[in-house]
């Protein structure tokens, strides 16, 4: 099993690698660029500023442009029956400029992200740009999905997105909500497929946020909030959570801010904070694990119920429920100082016990914060999901 979890999940920890999951990966956290310089594949050239991210078209040349100047949307390769390049840029969605009759090209975007995957050939990427999309997503298939900001998918029901049958996918960029109950996933990943998502907003929903059952999921610089059935439900598979938000979850269901349950070797949850859940469980609010799993570098604060179960091990994070540290090595019980908890800002003032208190290993630091600010800022990172400074 670890052999083939290896196989269809090279850059967990990484995180986001691309274009063929290792391709894409041009330094140590490879979500996040700042120059034309980290974007090594020419398919996907240019830094976009503001999302931080590889994107089709170099200084001076409009996205899509093959190398012979043409505006085909493909790369140079070899000819398919049609006369097109078989190594495409991917294909392109756009809700408001579209005309009903696309190709998925940038001049004649799909209408639907639906449409999109119809058309995909494994391994593509499908740009989608802002504006909601009312539609439910099955993904089977190993693709990418890159939103611009303000790109959402608002799903009638719950799943809004579904990764199944083994599939590698990456997410980027994205928004899921849904008008859907139950107890099943707004983004649900199963049946040994792996999921690399970052920079995702998951919820509002009365759904679980993100359930990743019998599968690999990653999850980086997320935000995770108001789903009424929970936050997130890792269980048996490789799990990655790093600078993510978890917030407000759980009012309705069993899992409360985040459950975890017969995490595989080498599985990951650190430098995330997660407060102010509920449960209707008995078990604690914020951090549950139904068999031993662990926490590190992380906020775990004013959770209904308690913060942390028992079988969870926990260091350096911050932890409220304790009348004293919580039970590990460099914990504490200290008010993090959020900058405005009642408006769910949970950055951290500057002064906060929590700057410059998480692991002092170098090798367990992330790149980059919740908001691709570079850690660490001082002599250690900070705890939780955001850097200050």
């Amino acid at each position: 099993m670890g052999t083939t979890r290896a196989r269809r999940f090279p850059c967990l920890l990484g995180l986001l690698c691309l274009l063929g999951w290792t391709g894409g990966c041009t330094r140590e956290n490879p979500a996040f660029c700042t120059a034309d310089a980290d974007c090594v594949d020419p398919r996907f050239s240019r830094c976009d500023p503001d999302l931080h991210t590889c994107v089709p078209g170099g200084e001076g040349e409009e996205p899509g442009a093959d190398a012979d100047g043409g505006q085909d949307g493909r790369d140079d390769g070899p000819a398919d029956a049609d006369g097109g390049d078989l190594a495409r840029i991917g294909l392109f969605v756009d809700i408001a400029a579209c005309t009903g009759s696309g190709d998925g090209s940038q001049a004649r975007p799909f209408c639907t992200i639906g449409e999109a995957l119809d058309a995909a050939q494994p391994g593509d990427t499908v740009w989608i740009a802002a504006g909601t999309y009312q539609e439910s997503l099955n993904l089977s298939t190993d693709l990418t999905l890159a939103g611009a900001p303000g790109a959402r998918v608002s799903s009638a029901t719950c799943p809004a997105v579904t990764v199944m049958n083994g599939a590698r996918v990456v997410l980027r960029e994205l928004e899921l909500t849904s008008l859907g109950t139950g107890a099943s996933g707004l983004l649900q990943v199963v049946g040994g497929a792996s999921l690399d998502g970052a920079q995702l907003v998951l919820g509002p929903s009365s759904c679980v946020g993100l359930r990743c059952s019998q599968a690999d999921c990653a999850l980086d610089r997320a935000r995770v909030r108001g789903n009424q059935g929970g936050g997130l439900d890792l269980g048996q598979g490789l799990h990655a959570v790093t600078n993510t938000l978890v917030l407000e979850n759980g009012a309705l269901g069993q899992v409360g801010g985040v459950r975890l349950n017969l995490p595989a070797p080498g599985s990951r949850f650190a430098f995330n904070t997660v407060a102010f859940n509920a449960s209707q469980g008995a078990l604690a609010s914020g951090l549950t694990c139904q068999t031993e799993a662990g926490a590190d570098s992380c906020i775990l604060w004013g959770n209904s119920g308690g913060d942390v179960s028992a079988n969870c091990t926990v260091d350096h994070s911050d932890v409220s429920q304790a009348p004293g540290s919580y039970a590990g090595t460099g914990n504490q019980n200290a008010d993090p100082q959020f900058v405005d908890e009642g408006a769910g800002d949970l950055h951290l003032r500057a002064g906060s016990a929590c700057i410059d208190a998480a692991n002092p290993s170098p090798g367990e630091v992330p790149a980059h914060d919740l908001d691709g600010q570079a850690r660490p800022l001082g002599a250690r990172a900070d705890q939780g999901a955001d850097e200050a400074g």
